[in-house]
């Protein structure tokens, strides 16, 4: 049995999620739910998602969407600024990047060198699989991964897990503020809202 519990609704922003026609959905109530895996699932009535407990620093406090300024979950030498990664993409540096929105979302505005790998996919050994196969070339070549999102936190998130689950070889690295801040610092004309 499931308990109804009523969380602050900025508590609720999972990975940009819980939006439905563009707009927040966060009012009532969620579920909390233990699966039979040991996975906590919160259930919005809008986006069911699953939250591993095994990534830490993954807690619900680092999704606050009342601050201008994202959570940092990870060190500063885990990440880069927007103006960095505009250099990499300048001088033709081998990398991959990563886009871990929702599906959705990157098919209505990505960077064109991003391929998408949501979050909530990469989280699950199939996601890991296909993160695998798609960085394997990257690193034998030398390159780095970057992972971008749309405010820079569930990029954070992706970034501590891969970190965890992959090869200490990988170089793999957040971009700080994700879309929004490529939007207002790069490219006025990629639109997010």
């Amino acid at each position: 049995m499931s308990k109804l519990i009523r969380l602050p609704s900025r508590l609720l922003n999972i990975a940009g999620g819980c939006r439905v026609n563009g707009k927040a959905s966060f009012s009532g109530s969620v579920k909390l739910v233990k699966s039979n895996c040991g996975k906590s699932l919160i259930d919005c009535g809008h986006l069911k998602m699953f939250i591993k407990p095994t990534i830490s620093g993954c807690n619900l406090n680092h999704f606050s969407t009342q601050s201008s300024d994202p959570k940092n979950i990870l060190n500063p030498d885990e990440r880069i600024t927007v103006s960095e990664y505009k250099k990499i993409v300048d001088s033709g540096e081998k990398h991959l990047l990563i886009d871990v929105r929702p599906a959705e979302d990157a098919d209505v505005v990505k960077l064109d060198q991003a391929i998408n790998l949501p979050l909530k996919k990469l989280l699950h050994e199939e996601g890991l699989k296909h993160f695998e196969k798609l960085s394997e070339q990257i690193i034998k070549d030398g390159g780095k991964v970057y992972v971008m999102c749309r405010k820079g936190i569930a990029s954070q998130i992706a970034v501590k897990y891969l970190k965890e689950k992959t090869s200490e070889n990988v170089e793999i690295k957040d971009i700080v503020g994700g879309l929004t801040a490529w939007s207002k610092e790069i490219d006025s004309s990629i639109r997010i809202d």
